[in-house]
């Protein structure tokens, strides 16, 4: 079976307000296509957090195998942004 999961960032429209003084408001997503099931949808507070460490984040997480991740062009890092948190084996 095919396994794919895609990943978007997103800055929700009509979320930033002159009168108030607020931000614009952005969401993570992850959408897995074989099971057609929202995996995550992760707010994402523009002052401190950004899509690329949420989704490195969400995929160390996963500890995904035989999965094909696609995402856009924000994605294409050499190294990651920051140092996410490895998962800690269980014992």
């Amino acid at each position: 079976m095919f396994r794919h999961i895609c990943v978007d960032g997103k800055v929700l429209r009509g979320s930033f307000s002159h009168t108030k003084h607020k931000r614009a408001e952005g969401v993570f997503s992850a959408f897995a296509a074989h099971s057609q099931l929202v995996l995550a949808r992760l707010p994402l507070d523009s002052k401190k957090d950004h899509e690329i460490p949420a989704m490195q984040q969400f995929l160390l997480d996963l500890n995904l195998k035989d999965v094909v991740v696609t995402a856009d062009a924000t994605h294409c890092q050499k190294k990651l942004s920051s140092a996410p948190e490895k998962p800690k084996p269980s014992s």
